[in-house]
This record gives C-alpha cells, structure tokens and sequence, in this order.
C-alpha cells in the first residue's frame, strides 16, 4: 500500500496508535492512505498506553477522548534507534493503524509501509484495542510503545517479552479409526510446543498431505489468533488399506504432525477418481444442470449496463469489489446426526443460537462446527447421512457451546430444496432473492488455485436497485428463469429495482445469465493477476448467475465457507492478499490492486446471454466446453 509522505513530526513513539469513532470506521479508515502524525497545540487529554502479553501474543492498549481521527501504534521490535522510522530516538519497525499490521519499508526517515495482514482490533468506550501474534513481530524480546492520537501522545511504555514458545509439532485427533472411500470425515489438527502443551495463539500455515494420492484434502490453512491453536478439518480418502494424513507446517522450520493408520474400506461413490472422472462433493450435480453447462456458441449477447469507474477519496472508492458471499456448506455424511431446530430470529438482530420452535430436521454435523450468531444470510447446504441427498435452508446459525444448530423454517418443506448430489439439477435454494441454489455456483474448495480451472457457472450478487432493469408494478417481470422469485420490494415504486438510476434495461433481471463474450480474446483485454485470469476464462466460457441483492454499489460472488475450511483463507494464503477488496485499491499499485482492477475489468465485458432458457441453456448451440464427465 503507497503510504503519504511524513509532515515533520516530532514523536515519543515506539508504537503508535490510531482509532476511529466507531468499529466501521475503523475497518474503512484501515485501508486509506495512512497519515504521518505531527505535534501541535491541543487541549485534548493524553493518551494512556498499557502492553500486555501471553506466551504468543502481545496486546496494545490505548485511551482518548472525543471522536479522533485516527488512532495508530507504531513499534519498536528491536531496541535500535538506527533502523525503522525514527521517532524521538527510537526506531519504529511496525506499525499498527487499525485493523491492519505493517512493517517499515523506507530508509532515512522517508514515509513508508509494507501491510502485512490483518490484526484482532477493537474499539469501545475512549479505549482501541490491539491483539498480535508474537510471532507477526518477529518474536522480540521486548517492545517500547507511545499512544497516540489526533496530535496529543502518551509517555514511552517498555515491556519485557520471556522467550515465546514456538511451534514443535502438530497432534492430528477424533481421526477414525475406519473409513469408507468418498465418505468425508473431520478430525481436529492442534499445535504443540516442546513441551507438548497447546500453543494458544498459534498462527502458522499448514499444509496437507496423505499416503492416499487421491485423497481430496484440506487446502492450506492460515490459522487464526481465534482458533487458540486447534483447528477441525474434513477429509475424504478414495483408496482402499490403511491410510494415513499428515500435516506441515508450510514456512519456519517444517514440524509435522501424522494421523494414526485409517483402515479405509471401498464405497460405492468416492473423492479422487480417475481422469474423465469427478468427484461428486467438489462437482456436484447433473451434467445437464444450470451449474455445470456450459455456455454455448448460439448465446446472444446484449449489454449489461454494468460499469464501474473511481478516483481517490472519492464515494466509489469504497465499493466492494470484491465482495464474497459465504455459503455454508457441509459436506460430511459420516459426521454426528445433530438436531437442527427452528428460529424466527430470521434477520431483527437477536439471538439465532437459541431454539423457538420445533424440531426441523436433523443433519451430520461436525461436533466443531460453528456458525456464530449474526444477521448474515447463511445459507447452508448439507449433505445428509445417505452420502446423496442435500437439503438446504436459511439463516443457519450453530454456535460455540450448543449441542443443536437452528434455522428458520426455510423452505417451509425441506423437500422443496432437496438434490440428489449426483443426478438432480441443482437448480433451487436458499438464496433469497431468487430461490436458486446454495451449493451451485459457488467458488470452492480447491478452486481457483493456481493450475487449477473452475469449469461450472458462478453466482453473483448486485446492487439491484442499480443495476438491475426497472419493474415497477409488475412482480413477474422483476425475475427470469432460472430463478423462481426476485426480492419482495423488487416491483415497488421508487425503492424497487432500477430505481436508484430509472434503469431500463429490461435484459438485467434476477437470474440473469452474464458472460463475457466468446468473441472476446481475454488474453488481450490487460488482465494483469492470476485469479483475474482464471476468473475470466471460467465467465467467458460458463458464465454466472444474478441470485441475489447486495445492499450496496459493488460486486460479490458466492464462496465455500462451510465444515471443510474457508475458501478467503484459502485464497489469502494462495495469493498473499485477501479475496475481498475496495475499488479504489486498483489504484494502489500492490498485488491486490491488480486483483481489484482484474474484476472492474471483468465487470466491464459481460454481457447478459439473452436467450438462456430451459430448452437452450448458457444459449444453446454448441458447448464451448465439453460436458462434465460421469461420476466415479
């Protein structure tokens, strides 16, 4: 990130914090051009600095008063006043503003930061803060620090770190003893120091491997300050004997850690699977579905309207794009039978943990699986106990501590949203806004990785009441096949969709079908990252579909976060940045921004496949794929 040049300043800094008047003020102000703090004449009271530490991590805490601007720490790891940005006879090293964690990449006192990743931040009552991993700060053996904000500063604080304890291996557990190919189990990874002991706080990567070359395993896996060293992951073995899986730390040394032997017994549907093959849990679905056809060389292209454009400090600037939709899919038939129980919580703010209701249905569950409370969409996909049928339901909700998940009683018939994984088409679920399906479509596992394709259709989400056609009064005109609904204020004058921009674009409707032309070389339209690319070529030749509306200007796709893991963390630790974004930052010239303006780009080529129907699905004609392959 391009940090603006430093105004003469004096500082008392080892660590220097900034803070916003509220939480969402202080995830956008994270992400803005940082500022170099000056002294000046103030009335305001200073700043009170505390640091605490445990083993891994180290803590900032920070007071003020009023609605500062900005709240930052800047720190001193290694006690020399001749390296990092010099503040007052010391030297900063990193800094803290906000939600983020850079590290000092000028010389000479020049005005500039490398971000690093994201940091455990809060902010409440006149007191910001910070929680960080040692390690992120290079383990030192002690910091000093100075809170600051606006243009008043605290006193100088030390503090003494002991010798952190470092990783020595990993403890694989709740591993089975015995397994069926191409059923998915979980087991529990934890990090061990030296003296066996968990190791709270543990934030390395791990990678997977297994004696099962085609096994399909957990990607690779940042862990996070919150999993307090233990992490639940799934599985799934395709090769009959014993089989083990083991874990590595990906940088910093190579501990590992390897599962007991799994006696694995032949099953009847299977991960791996030989070339022309697929695995029906990361590809599910009929050939013939929405998801997995193709777009073909009959498809009729009109405009989308679709258009984004940003200049510095300006509204655009902050439009998602990036966004990501999470779908929370659980894919694991061998996991325990949980009761999942009604809640019609739905989406006031209450508390979703607690059951109102009846018994709705009950579903295989990893015992570690959470889904927090929130007022997000949670639309769940799960795999039932038979290893075929998926049920599906909104706002699904399992929280730490309790033995049931709940839902609300949607649909009002689970068989409503019920696919057999392998011969159904997939086509309806617990999107909202248009009824069309929650495992379909959405960016997985495994996907969009390097040397990797997606070969099936996407999902999107958009700002309806700008970009989709207008409809007012006329429900059934607000939506197209494949979707069976559009939002329920769709049609409605003056709030309805098209109606923040009088959009006539009658061919922009819920469950629209956008792809970037086939007459387009995407080799030559400046797309500059490696998802950008892939994303591309997957749109162009698949396409995806509108299923739902985002509160706001930007632009969201649909991606896994469910039992298996994460698909932002996968994507974060592929990539180094994360999946999500601003538009504005395409004018940062990091790595992201070329992420960032890979998608302003794609938005700029698709188009709306005008006669996509039941008969003539992605346009008709011929595939410009092949079709998906059979099953194992």
């Amino acid at each position: 990130m391009k940090l603006s040049s430093a105004a003469t300043a004096l500082f008392v800094l080892s660590i220097t914090v900034l803070a916003c008047s509220s939480s969402s003020a202080a995830s956008t102000q994270a992400s803005r051009t940082l500022s170099s703090p000056a002294r000046a004449q103030t009335t305001q009271a200073a700043p009170k600095l505390a640091i605490s530490a445990t083993s891994t991590t180290i803590s900032f805490q920070s007071t003020y008063s009023g609605t500062p601007s900005w709240v930052a720490v800047f720190v001193d790891t290694d006690q020399k006043a001749t390296t990092g940005y010099p503040l007052s006879g010391i030297g900063a090293d990193y800094l803290v503003q906000n939600g983020f964690l850079y590290r000092y990449s000028g010389s000479g006192g020049s005005w500039a930061w490398t971000q690093l990743k994201s940091v455990s931040f809060t902010e409440s009552n006149g007191v910001a803060t910070w929680s960080i991993a040692r390690s992120d700060l290079g383990s030192p053996s002690g910091v000093t620090a100075i809170g600051n904000y606006n243009s008043v500063y605290s006193s100088p604080v030390s503090y003494a770190l002991g010798q952190a304890a470092v990783i020595h291996s990993f403890a694989l557990t709740n591993v089975p003893a015995q397994a069926t190919t191409g059923t998915a189990f979980s087991f529990t990874v934890t990090a061990k120091d030296q003296s066996n002991n968990v190791l709270t706080g543990y934030t390395g990567a791990v990678s997977f491997s297994s004696s099962d070359h085609s096994a399909t395993l957990p990607a690779a896996y940042t862990f996070l300050s919150t999993d307090d060293g233990s992490k639940q992951f799934s599985a799934t073995l395709a090769t009959a004997g014993n089989q083990t899986i083991t874990v590595t730390q990906v940088a910093g040394g190579a501990p590992a850690g390897t599962s007991a032997a799994i006696a694995v017994t032949s099953g009847s549907s299977g991960g791996g699977g030989s070339p022309g093959t697929r695995n029906a849990l990361q590809w599910p679905f009929a050939s013939s579905s929405i998801w997995n056809m193709p777009i073909g060389a009959g498809a009729v292209y009109v405009a989308s309207g679709l258009h984004f454009t940003t200049t510095p400090n300006s509204t655009e600037y902050w439009y998602d794009m990036p966004q990501s939709d999470h779908e929370r899919i659980v894919l694991a038939p061998g996991a325990p039978l949980t009761d999942v129980y009604i809640s019609n919580v739905g989406w006031s703010g209450g508390d979703r943990c607690v059951q109102q209701g009846a018994l709705f249905f009950q579903a295989p569950l990893p015992a570690g699986y959470v889904v927090p409370n929130s007022t997000d969409n949670n639309g769940a996909a799960i795999l039932l106990a038979d290893g075929l049928t998926v049920v599906q339901t909104q706002p699904f909700t399992k929280c730490s501590g309790y033995t049931y998940a709940t839902t609300m009683q949607v649909p009002w018939s689970l068989a409503i949203w019920e696919y057999n994984i392998q011969t159904g088409d997939g086509r309806l679920g617990a999107h909202g806004g248009s009824s069309l399906s929650t495992l379909g479509g959405t960016i997985r596992l495994g996907e969009l990785r390097p040397g990797t394709q997606m070969r099936h259709a996407l999902k999107i989400n958009v700002y309806s009441a700008q970009d989709l056609g207008l409809c007012t009064g006329n429900f059934n005109a607000c939506f197209m096949w494949p979707a069976a609904t559009a939002d329920g204020y769709a049609a409605n004058s003056g709030s309805g969709y098209g109606s923040a921009t009088n959009n006539t674009n009658t061919a922009m409707k819920m469950g629209a079908l956008l792809a970037i032309p086939a007459s387009v070389n995407i080799n030559n339209i400046g797309l500059q990252s490696v998802p950008g690319k892939m994303l591309a070529w997957t749109l162009q030749n698949y396409g995806a579909y509108v299923v739902d509306s985002r509160g706001g200007p930007g632009f969201d796709f649909s991606i896994e976060d469910g039992a298996a893991g994460s698909k932002a963390d996968e994507f974060q630790a592929d990539y180094g940045y994360p999946f999500d974004g601003r538009l504005g930052y395409e004018t940062l010239g990091t790595a992201q921004a070329q992420w960032v303006s890979d998608i302003r780009l794609i938005i700029d080529y698709l188009r709306v496949v005008s006669n996509n129907s039941p008969t003539s699905v992605g346009g008709g004609g011929t595939p410009l794929q092949p079709l998906a392959p059979a099953f194992q």
